[in-house]
This record gives structure tokens, C-alpha cells and sequence, in this order.
């Protein structure tokens, strides 16, 4: 990897508002987050990009558009930079990847 893994403080706090901010806006249209899993942050430039996988499931899927821009429109950006689904009987299951940036604090910045 090119870019040092980040280990401050600030940067535990700044994926853990990430992933609630995810949970949030998934819940806001029907999409129920089955798995975190752990989230990988690397630093650069003034900045923290948190790649966060997860697992989900939902009843329509057409609530997975209107999910993904709510993301995009929110602050910190978010993104989904990789993406699953499969349908079983009487739901949506899927996998995707939530990609996140926030720009680091200099105590963060001196801590790495």
C-alpha cells in the first residue's frame, strides 16, 4: 500500500460516525444491515477514506437507488464503490463495499 494506515484516535470516532451515518440512512428506506464488517482506514493529502463492507437484506429493491443517492447527498461523503444482490424467496439479500472521506484533524496527522 502506498498510503499509511491511519491509527488515531479521532479516526476511531470518525468511522464509528461513518457506519452509524450508513445504518441510519439504510433504516430511513427499509434496508436492514445484517453485518459490519471491520473497517479499513488509510490516510493521505489531509484526508481519511474508511472503506467499510457490509452485508444487507430488503423487501424492495427499488428503495436501493434512492439509498445509494441519500448516501452521496450526505456529509461526510459516502459512497458504494462495490455492490452484490440476490434475490431469495421474499427478499433482497446483497453485499456492498461504503466508501467514506473525511478530512483528518492535525492532532489526527501528528498521531500516524
Amino acid at each position: 500500500r502506498d498510503q499509511p494506515r491511519s491509527r488515531g484516535l479521532g479516526d476511531v470516532y470518525k468511522r464509528q460516525a461513518i457506519q452509524r451515518q450508513v445504518r441510519e440512512v439504510a433504516s430511513e428506506y427499509g434496508i436492514n444491515i445484517t453485518a459490519n464488517r471491520l473497517a479499513e482506514a488509510e490516510q493521505g493529502a489531509g484526508w481519511l477514506r474508511v472503506n467499510q463492507g457490509l452485508s444487507f437484506s430488503l423487501t424492495d429493491q427499488n428503495a436501493l437507488l434512492p439509498f445509494f443517492e441519500a448516501l452521496e447527498a450526505g456529509a461526510p461523503y459516502l459512497g458504494v464503490s462495490a455492490f452484490s444482490l440476490r434475490r431469495t424467496r421474499n427478499q433482497y439479500t446483497g453485499e456492498m463495499t461504503v466508501v467514506g472521506f473525511s478530512p483528518m484533524d492535525v492532532v489526527d496527522e501528528e498521531q500516524s
